[in-house]
């Protein structure tokens, strides 16, 4: 259903006559960059409720039943869990937006076509950086992912 203007544009046969309109290359951006862009807001915003109102369990749970000098710590290293959440959901988003957008932002331009193809050679880098960087996230992050390889890769090499 998202690329149906693409589809009509090119049954029409504007695509050999014309330039792509403004309107699709707007809707290009809105495709490629706005609407990660909400839904990532959308999806991190309950990520980090969930965590916070787990924080806020564990503490309360703590309080109940340890002494006071206890309770500072733990609430210390709760927010400390929620600054390192959303320091790493800023830096994922961040490297999502300085990857793809600038690939996005060449299409919305309307910049002839000799510009385009030399561009369009270093805009081609910043995508596939982000992407590597958001997979080897993936793996540095999910401790069970990383032991498992671990554990592979050292029973491959016959060492314990």
């Amino acid at each position: 259903m998202l690329p149906t203007p693409y589809l009509i544009f090119l049954v029409e046969g504007c695509a050999s006559q014309e330039q792509t309109p403004y309107w699709l290359r707007v809707y290009t951006f809105a495709l490629f960059i706005i609407g990660p862009l909400i839904l990532n807001t959308i999806f991190n915003s309950l990520i980090f409720i969930m965590v916070r109102a787990s924080t806020r369990r564990v503490a309360h749970a703590v309080a109940t039943t340890t002494t006071t000098g206890s309770i500072t710590k733990m609430n210390h290293s709760c927010n400390t869990r929620d600054l390192r959440l959303i320091k790493h959901m800023l830096f994922i988003f961040f490297v999502n937006i300085f990857g793809w957008g600038p690939a996005a932002c060449i299409l919305l331009l309307n910049v002839d076509d000799g510009v385009i193809l030399t561009v369009s050679q270093y805009v081609r880098l910043p995508p596939l950086i982000s992407s590597f960087i958001v997979v080897i996230d993936l793996f540095v992050y999910n401790r069970d992912l990383t032991k498992y390889l671990k554990e592979k890769f050292f029973r491959y090499l016959h060492i314990k």
